[in-house]
């Protein structure tokens, strides 16, 4: 357990509650266009949103926390995520673990320890719970994607070689997993250093089925003058982020191209959101 520079953080359910205060136009009139370009449903949205500007309170509904019980204690809480019975899962990344707590917020049990053995976490970054309750962890620290049930055994693991393993999308109605990766790789013509940021469709068994999406953008060039070699860093940096709804579509924003994309489970692109 680290205990030496722990940050004792409180992780804070909250109740949010939408409350319209103002609105430039009541239900303005929607000056969008809709079209099919190829087969694909293409949505244009107008700069002004059709329901103005919107405002929303939160109020606290639960917090964790007691820096007296170090099941209580997180360093680098990354992530939280809860399962079909409202039980609670706190990513801890610094102590390399997972926290589990009832819908009260009741210690019951940790998941994983420091290690790169099976079952073990190195450097934990994402968590995702599908609707079995089996815990999907990402592990940048191992490179590494691991599989526990609710109860904390160690069912499954995947280890990857040239790409590193990012966040977890979901998980759709056919057990296939969606995962964004991302690698490096250098454009000695213009001497830049590139970031690809991939969505990858895994099967039940963690094995590679294919690449939806991926961005290529450039994060770095070099510079050589008289002799000496400069590197700067691009600035601005694009990528990509994704979420998964109940039927399996995949929705992809692509900051890069200003844009969402909607993928059906069958891989096919089937809508476009682009605003002005």
């Amino acid at each position: 357990m680290k205990r030496k520079n722990c940050i004792f953080l409180i992780i804070t359910f909250l109740s949010v509650s939408i409350i319209f205060i103002s609105c430039r136009k009541q239900s303005t009139e929607w000056k969008g266009t809709i079209e099919e370009v190829g087969g694909i449903t293409v949505v244009k949205n107008s700069i002004e949103p059709k329901l103005g500007e919107i405002t929303f309170e939160l109020e606290e509904d639960l917090s964790i926390g007691n820096q007296d019980n170090d099941n209580f204690v997180f360093f680098r809480a990354r992530d939280v995520e809860g399962d079909s019975k409202g039980n609670i899962y706190v990513l801890d990344a610094g102590n390399h673990r997972i926290q589990k707590f009832d819908i009260n917020g009741n210690y019951l049990l940790s998941i994983g320890k420091e290690g790169e053995g099976p079952g073990d976490l190195r450097n934990p970054i994402d968590i995702f719970i599908d609707n079995k309750d089996l815990i999907y962890i990402s592990d940048v620290g191992i490179n590494r994607l691991s599989v526990f049930d609710s109860e904390g055994n160690f069912m499954d693991s995947c280890n990857f070689k040239e790409n590193s393993v990012g966040k977890i999308i979901g998980v759709n109605p056919n057990g296939e997993l969606a995962l964004i990766m991302d690698s490096t790789s250098q454009n000695t013509d213009q001497n830049f250093m590139f970031f690809l940021y991939q969505l990858n469709i895994y099967s039940p068994n963690l094995e590679y089925i294919s690449t939806l999406y991926e961005l290529d953008i450039p994060i770095m060039q070099h510079f050589v003058r008289e002799g000496k070699r400069l590197s700067l860093s691009v600035p601005f940096q694009k990528r990509i982020c994704s979420i998964m709804d109940s039927t399996g579509n995949l929705y992809i924003g692509d900051s890069h191209k200003g844009k969402i994309m909607v993928y059906s489970l069958t891989g096919q692109c089937i809508r476009q959101i682009i605003n002005e």
